[in-house]
C-alpha cells in the first residue's frame, strides 16, 4: 500500500513538474511570438519593398505590371500593396497582411491538432498541442527572420499553410470534384503560387506526404491546382496582368532569369546549402527538423516491415512513400535554388515543406497503438522543441530602431517629388538606379517612368535587350530624371549614351515654377534631380 502511495505521489509531483515546464515554455514561446509580431506589424521592409509599393501604385494609376512597371513577382504581392495603398494610401495593411500570414503558420498544427485528437485522452491531447503549437511556431520564427518584412516568401508560406490544413482534413472518400473544401484549397494554392511561382513546387512537394491514393491525387492536389489555376488567370484577366505575364514576364524568368547565375541543374541537388542554413540558424531547430525527416522515414520502414506477409501491391504502395519523398526532397532544393544566389530570404520556401512533415508527425504519431512507445517518441519531440525555445536568441527579433526614421526618411522624399511634379504639370519622372535599400519611389502618387523603373544590371548586357529598348524609350519621354548620388546606376552597355544623353538634354538648374519648394535635406544628401532643356 506504501508503495502504491509512493508511485502515486511520484507521478503527481512528475505531472506538475511537467506543467511547470510547459507552462515556462509556452510563456516563453508567447513572448517570441509578440516580438515577432510587433516587428511584422509596423513599417518594416527590405530592399524589394518599395519596388512592390510602386507596381501596386501602379495599379492605381493604371499603370500595368511588367509592360508598364517591370519587376520578376508575380501580381500577389503587387495587388496587396495596391490594396493598402487604395484603402489608407499607406502600406501598413500590407505589412499587417505579412503578419497574419505568419499566424497562420502558427495555427494550422494548432486548429489541426484539436480537430484530429478531439477524441483522445486529455493528457495526449495536452501533449500533442504543445508540440503542434511550438512546431508552428519554430517555423514561423524561422520563416519571419529568414523573409518577413514585406518579402514574399512569409506570405505565400502563410496562404500554403493554409492549403496544407484543408488537404489534410480532406477525406477523399466522402468529397466531390466539386465540394467546397477542394475549391478553397485551390484558393490558398492560388495566393501562394500568385506571391511567387516556386510555391507551386513546394505545394507538390508538401502534399506528396499525404498522398496515399490515386484519389488523394486527384482530391488533394490535382484538382487544387486546376481550380487554383483558373482562379489565377481570373484574377490576372480582371487586372489586365495576363497577357503581359505571359508574354514578358515569363520569357524573361523562364529564358534568361533562371539561368543568369548559372545552369539550374547545377543547383538542384545542394542539399547542404539547407541542412547548413538550419544548423545556421538554430542548431535545435535543425536537430527538429531533422527528427521529423527521420520520423518520416522510420513510419514507412515500420509501415512496410508490418505489411512483409501482405500482397505485394500494398507493400509497392508503401515503397513508393521513399520514392515520393525523395521526389519532395528535389522539388524543395529546387524551389530555394531557382533565384540562383541562395539569398538569406530563399531558405523560407521550404517552410511550408517543413511545416508539411509536423502535420505528417502530428497525425501519424496517433497510428502507435503501443502508448509507451507514442509517449516516448512524443516526450522526445517534445524535449527537441523545449530545447528550440529554450535557445532561440532574442537578438534575432530585436526592432530595427532606424526603420521609422528610414519610412519617414522615404515619405518625406516622396512628398517633395510629388510638389515638383504637381507644379510643372508632370505625370511621371524617371528614377535611375537599383533597388538599394529605403527608395521613395514605392511612395509617390506620381508613378516611375517604367516599365524598366529600377536598373538591375544583369538586364543591360546585350545592346539588343528588351530592357535595353524600353529604358533608352524612357530617356525619351522624361521630363524629370532623379539619380541616386549615393549608390549611382549601371546600365552596363549603354552607359555612355545614357550619360551623354543627359548631358545633352537635363540641367541642373530648377524651373521658376518649384524654385519656392524647400528640398528636404534627406533627398538633397541622396539623389540629384534634373530637368529636361526646354527645346527651342
Amino acid at each position: 500500500m506504501e508503495i502504491k502511495n509512493v508511485i502515486k505521489w511520484l507521478k503527481i509531483v512528475l505531472c506538475i513538474i511537467v506543467l511547470i515546464v510547459l507552462s515556462l515554455c509556452i510563456i516563453r514561446l508567447f513572448s517570441i511570438i509578440y516580438h515577432v509580431l510587433k516587428l511584422e506589424f509596423n513599417y518594416t521592409y527590405t530592399w524589394d519593398s518599395p519596388i512592390y509599393w510602386a507596381v501596386g501604385r501602379g495599379y492605381l494609376n493604371g499603370i500595368t505590371p511588367y509592360n508598364g512597371l517591370f519587376e520578376t513577382k508575380p501580381p500577389g504581392i503587387f495587388l496587396i500593396s495596391a490594396f493598402s495603398l487604395l484603402l489608407t494610401n499607406d502600406v501598413l495593411i500590407g505589412n499587417i497582411i505579412n503578419g497574419i500570414c505568419l499566424i497562420f503558420m502558427v495555427i494550422v498544427p494548432v486548429i489541426f491538432s484539436i480537430i484530429y485528437y478531439k477524441n483522445e485522452k486529455i493528457p495526449i491531447r495536452i501533449l500533442i498541442l504543445f508540440l503542434s503549437l511550438v512546431i508552428g511556431s519554430s517555423i514561423m520564427f524561422f520563416t519571419s527572420l529568414r523573409s518577413g518584412k514585406y518579402q514574399v516568401e512569409s506570405y505565400g508560406s502563410g496562404f500554403a499553410s493554409l492549403y496544407l490544413l484543408v488537404i489534410v482534413l480532406i477525406n477523399t472518400k466522402k468529397v466531390k470534384w466539386y465540394s467546397f473544401s477542394i475549391i478553397l484549397s485551390g484558393f490558398f494554392a492560388m495566393l501562394s503560387i500568385m506571391m511567387k511561382e516556386p510555391f507551386l513546387l513546394i505545394i507538390i512537394a508538401s502534399s506528396l506526404l499525404f498522398i496515399e491514393s490515386f484519389e488523394d491525387l486527384g482530391y488533394k492536389l490535382f484538382l487544387p491546382l486546376v481550380y487554383g489555376g483558373i482562379m489565377g488567370v481570373i484574377v490576372m484577366l480582371v487586372t489586365n496582368s495576363l497577357i503581359p505575364y505571359c508574354s514578358i514576364y515569363l520569357k524573361h524568368m523562364l529564358f534568361s532569369h533562371v539561368s543568369t547565375h548559372g545552369p539550374l541543374v547545377n543547383r538542384i541537388f545542394k542539399f547542404d546549402k539547407i541542412i547548413s542554413d538550419l544548423h545556421n540558424y538554430n542548431t535545435y531547430f535543425h536537430d527538429l527538423i531533422f527528427g521529423l525527416i527521420v520520423f518520416y522515414l522510420i513510419y514507412n520502414l515500420c509501415k512496410l516491415v508490418k505489411l512483409e506477409k501482405i500482397r505485394f501491391l500494398k507493400r509497392f504502395i508503401v515503397l513508393f512513400n521513399f520514392a515520393k519523398f525523395a521526389v519532395a526532397i528535389i522539388l524543395v532544393i529546387i524551389s530555394v535554388a531557382l533565384g540562383g544566389q541562395f539569398y538569406n530570404h530563399h531558405y523560407a520556401f521550404a517552410s511550408p515543406f517543413y511545416l508539411a512533415l509536423g502535420l505528417f508527425f502530428i497525425k501519424k504519431i496517433k497510428d502507435f497503438s503501443y502508448v509507451y512507445l507514442r509517449y516516448a517518441i512524443l516526450s522526445f519531440a517534445a524535449l527537441l522543441c523545449i530545447l528550440n525555445i529554450l535557445f532561440y536568441s532574442p537578438a534575432v527579433i530585436s526592432f530595427p530602431s532606424d526603420v521609422l526614421n528610414y519610412n519617414k526618411d522615404i515619405r518625406e522624399q516622396a512628398h517633395y517629388v510629388d510638389m515638383v511634379l504637381d507644379e510643372l504639370g508632370v505625370d511621371q519622372y524617371l528614377q535611375l538606379g537599383f533597388n538599394q535599400v529605403n527608395k521613395f519611389y514605392g511612395l509617390t502618387r506620381h508613378s516611375p517612368l517604367g516599365p524598366v523603373f529600377f536598373q538591375d544590371p544583369n538586364n543591360f548586357k546585350d545592346e539588343n535587350s528588351w530592357f535595353v529598348k524600353e529604358f533608352i524609350k524612357q530617356l525619351d519621354k522624361a521630363e524629370v530624371i532623379i539619380i541616386d548620388k549615393k549608390y549611382g546606376y549601371n546600365v552596363k552597355v549603354i552607359n555612355t549614351y545614357t550619360r551623354l544623353y543627359i548631358e545633352s538634354n537635363f540641367t541642373l538648374t530648377e524651373p521658376k515654377e518649384i524654385q519656392d519648394i524647400d528640398v528636404p535635406e534627406s533627398f538633397s544628401i541622396r539623389y540629384q534631380i534634373m530637368f529636361r532643356i526646354p527645346q527651342n
